[in-house]
């Protein structure tokens, strides 16, 4: 029989399980139900996803999670899109989003032990000109500057990269393909020069676990992957597994990695307000122009005297312009705590 100590290790060794995932879903529009039903089969905490063609920037909140999205501007074609999908139990958790471009958006989470740091990307695939491959690395490199040394950093999504099979100590392992291609060649580079680990590369699967796309012909690489730095452990990072029965009609498999890490959530707070002039009601004419001649009038009634301090003085005019501005404008509550913040950035629902 198991003891009490022992059911309470166990408990918290699963307690602390957060499971990561990114996927190439090559659309988002007519999938956002089966992507989502997918996460909670697998019970997935974060996925990146990539190919998305979700125009604009911003959030939108689905069933149990929160998509964070960056793609083309609404007048453009639409191409390209990443996103990532997180579990409204870390919702007071998210600290900030970085909508860098159609390719990069990080989303920032904050916890009492350390700040994550989740970079979702989509590389452009190797028939794209290096020089446009290139920038999307000096972007990234930027995004890299950014980034606290002590901050947890799980970057993950489609690099469309064949890295091989020759070990890079501390980059990367044999567990792989024996092809290498250009895109290859620029995440080894980038990784090498960030201390980077390529965590598809350590766990030695089946081919079937290992290998992220395929098409009709027969033929599969490994392309997708999550990659982490030298804040994470390596005894942290239980398993990454590439997992083919989440069906959505994407020629990609959704990589699932499981991590040990202590992901303690932010409870939600008591709402607090405050009240402030409804400022927005200046965008009418009429508010102006009613609003100038209250203030008109009220400073005609005021009595100034010599006698006057400067700070009595202008404690006179400062109400004038208050009551001016409350018979005028009137009043608006707003919330003014970090869970009301983030609210706010859910401002669009599928």
């Amino acid at each position: 029989m198991m003891t009490t100590a022992r059911l309470r290790k166990k408990r918290l060794w699963k307690k602390n399980i957060v499971k990561f995932a990114t996927w190439n879903i090559l659309s988002w529009s007519g999938r956002n139900r089966e992507i989502i039903t997918e996460l909670h089969n697998f019970k997935i905490d974060f996925c990146a996803i990539s190919e998305t063609k979700k125009k604009g920037k911003g959030t939108a909140s689905i069933d149990d999670y929160i998509l964070a999205y960056s793609g083309k501007q609404n007048e453009e074609r639409a191409h390209a899109g990443v996103g990532l999908l997180i579990h409204k139990k870390y919702m007071n958790n998210i600290d900030n989003i970085e909508y860098t471009s159609e390719r990069i958006i990080q989303v920032t989470l904050k916890f009492p032990q350390a700040k994550w740091c989740l970079p979702s990307l989509y590389v452009p695939d190797i028939s794209k000109p290096k020089e446009q491959r290139e920038e999307f690395y000096e972007d990234l490199q930027n995004v890299m500057n950014q980034i606290p040394k002590d901050a947890l950093l799980i970057m993950m999504g489609d690099m469309n990269a064949r890295v091989g099979n020759m070990p890079v100590a501390g980059v990367k392992q044999r567990v792989n393909e024996g092809e290498i291609n250009d895109n290859g060649d620029l995440l080894i580079n980038f990784c090498s020069m960030n201390s980077l680990r390529m965590n598809n590369t350590f766990f030695n699967h089946k081919r079937n676990h290992k290998i992220t796309w395929s098409d009709s012909r027969g033929r599969h690489s490994m392309i997708d992957y999550i990659i982490t730095n030298r804040s994470i452990h390596p005894s942290q990072i239980l398993d990454v597994t590439a997992f083919r029965t989440p069906d959505i009609g994407s020629d990609h498999r959704m990589v699932i990695a499981k991590f040990r890490v202590s992901a303690q959530l932010t409870k939600k707070r008591t709402p607090h307000s405050i009240s402030k002039f409804n400022v927005e009601a200046f965008q009418d004419e009429s508010t102006k122009y009613l609003y100038a001649n209250r203030l008109s009038e009220k400073l005609k009634n005021i009595t100034l005297t010599p006698s006057d301090t400067t700070d009595l003085q202008w404690e006179k005019i400062q109400d004038c312009i208050g009551k001016a501005a409350e018979e005028s404008l009137g009043m608006s509550t707003v919330g003014t705590n970090a869970s009301q913040k983030i609210n706010a950035m859910v401002y669009t629902r599928n």
